[in-house]
């Protein structure tokens, strides 16, 4: 029952995130248009047609991009409410993992940066 209730509240979220998409992406394209009408492109090199179609090709992406904020959105709920059953039953186990995992990432970040400038210092020498 709670998985099927879950899924119609993310599936709400995705078609108002869907929703919203659309009207933004809308809204964009419409004031390109009307901006473009209004300015003096002879100076320029580039012909009024390349930016349209560079920047409707930018506008494209929003209405496939937008419907995932629903999921953006849920992730403080998916994190928090079974941190909380978790930390409930399992008490110092889960701070204890909790912790492990913290120090993981850390550590792992740590390691990516001294990797990542150790390749740089090799670029520069290439």
């Amino acid at each position: 029952l709670s998985g099927m209730l879950g899924g119609l509240v993310q599936q709400h979220g995705f078609h108002a995130c869907t929703l919203f998409g659309r009207q933004t992406w809308a809204g964009l394209v419409g004031n390109i248009f009307r901006k473009l009408t209004t300015l003096d492109t002879s100076a320029s090199k580039v012909t009024e047609g390349e930016i349209v179609s560079m920047i409707g090709q930018d506008a494209s992406i929003w209405p496939y991009m937008s419907p995932f904020l629903s999921i953006f959105s849920a992730i403080p709920g998916n994190l928090l409410l079974p941190g909380t059953i978790l930390a409930f039953f399992l008490g110092r186990a889960f701070f204890a993992g909790l912790a492990a995992c913290i120090l993981l990432v850390v550590l792992s970040n740590c390691a990516a940066a001294k990797y990542k400038q150790k390749v740089q210092e090799k670029l520069q020498v290439a």
